[in-house]
């Protein structure tokens, strides 16, 4: 006779806190998905006595109710296969308490106005009374984080999250006797990412003329120019500086567009000393297979620099080569019609 064998988990990260009442806490950890149990305990912080809530959960999300407002309470969990061994216990979770005692109406979440590449800019309604607010997000499967301390706006940009993910945010205000209790969560909002296409045909990687790192993502929602070129040919030579011009005067007028260079010089000292003083961001020349990729997508021919290339921000081709058109106010306008249709 044989026995399949059942693996015991490793240790979850601790639980957090994922909304709270009046006289409950909802408490959050980590799934490890279908086919896993567990067992939720809490005390209350100053106690080293735990209290198994239950020992069958099938959900990562349980309500704690009967807890006292002003307290604090800690709670850990492990995991099982179902039938199987269970994990070690959790860490214990960060203090958390159900809502302060007030006599303040609690605010309503804060809504999105805006979400960017690795941004989210949110709004919420004022308080009366309130001087200040401080907001928080969290990922699906992470703890709240502080995004702003302290802000007398009721409108606000969460910057410094990652393309392509959900988060849920919250605020709370500061009234003359102090701070009072956070929002309910907001719904998740979902910050945008590149196209698949740009993915695809630039990599993961861009940089600046200072050396610094972008995210491909940072094309999210925007106008995109793939720009071939060589320093040591004599039409990118007459090209180039119009091209500098035209692409500076539409950053300063803010708009929606960026120029990826994609260099065709033969070493990375002929690109360095090309790209120094270019506003445009760049795949680094050490990723050649790009050139590869575009040869095989007929987007360019070495033999034929410059080579401009304009796409919508879904990867549409708008302009084949527009280094052949008028750069000009007018023709930006045109591509920023074709890119929205």
């Amino acid at each position: 006779m044989s026995f399949a064998f059942v693996p015991i988990p490793a240790a979850l990260p601790a639980p957090y806190l994922f909304d709270q009442g009046e006289e409950f806490v909802i408490v959050q950890w980590t799934s490890l998905g279908s086919g896993h149990e567990y067992e939720m305990q809490w005390k209350e912080s100053s106690s080293q006595d735990w209290t198994t809530v239950s020992s069958i959960l099938s959900n990562s999300v349980v309500k704690k109710k009967g807890l006292s407002s002003g307290k604090q309470y800690q709670f850990r969990v492990r995991a099982r296969v179902t039938n199987g061994g269970w994990s070690e216990f959790s860490p214990s979770s960060e203090p958390i308490s159900p809502l302060l005692d007030s006599k303040n109406q609690r605010m309503e979440p804060p809504t999105l106005v805006e979400a960017a590449y690795n941004s989210v800019t949110l709004t919420w309604n004022p308080a009366n009374q309130a001087s200040l607010y401080q907001l928080q997000y969290r990922g699906e499967d992470s703890a709240w984080v502080t995004a702003q301390n302290k802000t007398s706006e009721n409108k606000l940009t969460c910057d410094g999250l990652s393309s392509g993910k959900k988060y849920q945010f919250r605020v709370r205000p500061e009234y003359p006797t102090g701070w009072d209790n956070y929002s309910s969560p907001s719904d998740f909002f979902l910050t945008i990412s590149a196209s698949p296409f740009f993915h695809e045909l630039l990599g993961e990687t861009l940089i600046d003329s200072n050396g610094n790192q972008y995210g491909v993502d940072i094309l999210a929602d925007k106008l995109v120019g793939i720009y071939f070129v060589s320093r040591d040919s004599t039409p990118c030579q007459l090209f180039t500086p119009q091209l500098t011009q035209f692409y500076s005067q539409l950053q300063s007028e803010k708009k929606n567009i960026i120029v990826v260079l994609v260099s065709l010089d033969p070493d990375s000292a002929t690109f360095d000393d090309h790209f120094r003083s270019l506003p445009f961001l760049a795949v680094p020349i050490t990723e050649t297979n790009i050139i590869e990729k575009a040869k095989v997508a007929c987007l360019v021919d070495p033999r034929f620099l410059p080579k401009l290339i304009i796409y919508s921000s879904s990867g549409k081709l708008i302009e084949k080569s527009a280094t052949s058109v008028v750069l000009s106010p007018k023709t930006f306008s045109q591509w920023e019609e074709a890119g929205v249709y």
